[in-house]
């Protein structure tokens, strides 16, 4: 989700509605990882990240979960997604996309899937794969030399802050 001009309390209450209204699929999907109930890796929910909000993250791997319903088959969301996916990528996160209908109909193939981006990101990029409705990870080009390097960047980075 997107959200231009809201300031860091706006953001907060955002954050704690979509929390409040998540789909069956999220709802689900936060079960399964909550709590360090997968690999006992921290997952976040509705996590803010610039003018964007990740559906889940996880610190220690750098890496953002988007579960994806009907809405991001139409075009004009898939442009927005590709701008999200983009702009997440360029601060060194991965991102991993599930559809609504993979995560409630085969959890294990996902966790499988999920299991598979367990390697931190090196921002070394990563070769193409299958489209966004396997929920695989899409291909990452290298940053251009000197405008990111995701091993040097602080661990407190300001690039995902902390959870609202």
């Amino acid at each position: 989700m997107r959200q231009k001009g809201l300031g860091s309390e706006e953001r907060r209450q955002l954050c704690r509605e979509l929390r409040q209204r998540q789909t069956p699929a999220e709802q689900f999907f936060w079960e399964l990882v909550r709590t360090r109930r997968f690999e006992g890796l921290k997952f976040r929910r509705q996590q803010p990240a610039g003018q964007f909000v990740i559906d889940f993250y996880c610190p220690e791997l750098k890496l953002a979960v988007e579960l994806e319903g009907e809405v991001h088959e139409k075009r004009e969301q898939d442009l927005r997604d590709t701008d999200r996916e983009e702009y997440l990528r360029l601060q060194g996160l991965k991102v991993v996309r599930f559809s609504n209908d993979e995560v409630l109909n085969d959890p294990e193939g996902e966790l499988d899937r999920l299991r598979e981006s367990r390697t931190p990101y090196t921002g070394q990029g990563w070769p193409a794969v299958k489209p966004p409705s396997t929920g695989m990870v899409w291909p990452v080009m290298k940053s251009p030399a000197g405008l990111h390097n995701s091993t040097a960047r602080p661990a407190n980075s300001s690039t995902v802050p902390k959870r609202c």
